[in-house]
């Protein structure tokens, strides 16, 4: 009877753990699908925006590699990417005196065509590609 007892509420803790698990996770591939959507500091200009952008597609892209468990050329690449990107965000951040936005412009849109063939080398699903601009 004890083992009854024990093995019923074991399997009802599993299922509860699980139901919450999925739960969590329907969440999370809300977020890797659509990316968040997060006010600028910079006034909300459009190369504010493709700023954020690249950075949540980073993030995103990240996410992808681990999932589909990439290979150390493609893990290169991303970090090349990524360091560009580090690069773009300090300049960016320093002020808009600073930087030239045609030159920005131009890197964050190779940055993102650099990060959309990372997600094809992976053979991601298109479904689940970062959507750049809705």
């Amino acid at each position: 009877m004890n083992k009854n007892i024990l093995c019923i509420g074991l399997t009802g803790l599993a299922l509860m753990s699980f139901g919450a698990r999925a739960i969590a996770h329907e969440d999370d591939e809300q977020n890797q699908r659509y990316g968040r959507h997060e006010e600028s500091n910079h006034g909300g200009s459009r190369l504010s925006n493709e700023v954020d952008h690249v950075n949540q597609m980073l993030e995103h892209v990240q996410r992808e590699l681990r999932h589909y468990r990439a290979d150390r050329h493609i893990w290169r690449e991303y970090e090349h990417v990524r360091a560009e990107a580090r690069k773009v965000n300090n300049e960016f951040r320093r002020g808009e005196q600073f930087y030239n936005r045609r030159r920005l412009h131009s890197q964050i849109e190779h940055m993102h065509d650099e990060l959309h063939r990372i997600e094809q080398d992976l053979h991601a699903r298109p479904e689940e590609w970062y959507r750049w601009r809705d």
